[in-house]
């Protein structure tokens, strides 16, 4: 199957998921929520663990607000249930998950990351939090564990 968000390829039981959208700093629209969600339901049957990743250079940025702001009008509000689904999925699902993060994370990435039962951070990586508090406040209340274990890969 091909998609226009990630990449996936499977070896063996393994599934590699890697966020793929370049253009727009791998942030989080609908489209690749949805693609997620497909891979997803194919590994129940056929994965044991699922390995999520980024670009060297940025892991993931959080959420498309330029693709957000471009499709909300006064009559049209965003639905976050997909997205809250597929951290639940990553969470909660028959496999295990591993975040591999090399490059930048920023603000809801964190979040997307501490869902996976596992983290693997290069010592080339950066955390960002947004300059607006309400918006940094859950990423680094979620990810605690996230930010630990980075601090202890740099030691």
């Amino acid at each position: 199957m091909t998609y226009e968000t990630i990449r996936v390829q499977f070896q063996d039981r393994v599934c590699f998921l890697q966020i793929n959208r370049p253009d727009a700093n791998n942030t989080i629209n609908s489209q690749l929520v949805a693609e997620c969600h497909q891979v997803l339901s194919a590994c129940e049957e056929s994965a044991t663990i699922i390995v999520l990743s980024g670009s060297p250079e940025v892991f993931c940025f959080g959420a498309d607000f330029k693709g957000i702001a471009s499709t909300i009008n006064k009559f049209h509000e965003q639905d976050g249930g997909p997205l809250y689904d597929l951290w639940l999925r990553l969470a909660t699902g028959p496999y295990v998950t591993i975040s591999h993060v090399r490059g930048k994370a920023n603000a809801g990435a964190l979040s997307l990351i501490d869902t996976t039962g596992d983290h693997q951070v290069h010592q080339r990586y950066r955390l960002n939090f947004p300059k607006d508090d309400r918006v940094a406040v859950m990423p680094s209340l979620q990810s605690l564990s996230l930010i630990e274990s980075a601090a202890f890969s740099r030691c």
